[in-house]
């Protein structure tokens, strides 16, 4: 796990306990994980194929595959929050947050009661220029928004 997705569970964690909704480790099937980021796997592809070049195929990690679910963010949070509701984590590089519309069409449709929505970006060189990650590069940009969505009856 990268460490910014720990960061991010760090932080959902720190919200759900502030709110005082559930048991942190244990949300269930009533939660669902909504991400959208700028990161993509743009930096997972470049990292594999270097594991695969320099070794082989044989002995690289599933954590490198793409879009795999256990590099996406909403993959991560689920396996860290035990959230067996929808997941998804959209890569984008626009301003609005798709993942939200996700989360509220799955609370209007009752699929969930809780939706944990999280937008994240970071704009390295890597993802505006192709060139290879650096052990020390600096992001250009980079910012982090968790929100808790609740349907109505949930909340009373």
């Amino acid at each position: 796990m990268t460490p910014r997705a720990q960061g991010i569970i760090y932080h959902a964690d720190l919200l759900i306990n502030d709110l005082g909704l559930e048991s942190p480790y244990d949300l269930g099937s009533r939660w669902g994980i909504f991400v959208t980021t700028a990161y993509s796997h743009i930096e997972n592809s470049y990292r594999f194929m270097d594991e695969a070049y320099e070794t082989s195929p044989k002995f690289i990690s599933p954590i490198f595959f793409p879009n795999a679910a256990l590099n996406s963010l909403s993959g991560w949070l689920s396996v860290a929050f035990n959230v067996t509701g929808p997941n998804s984590t959209i890569y984008s590089l626009a301003v609005a947050n798709p993942a939200k519309e996700l989360a509220i069409n799955a609370l209007r449709s009752k699929t969930i009661d809780y939706a944990l929505v999280i937008k994240t970006t970071e704009y390295t060189q890597l993802i505006l220029e192709n060139i290879p990650v650096a052990e020390n590069q600096d992001s250009f940009s980079e910012s982090l928004e968790l929100v808790i969505l609740a349907a109505p009856q949930s909340l009373a």
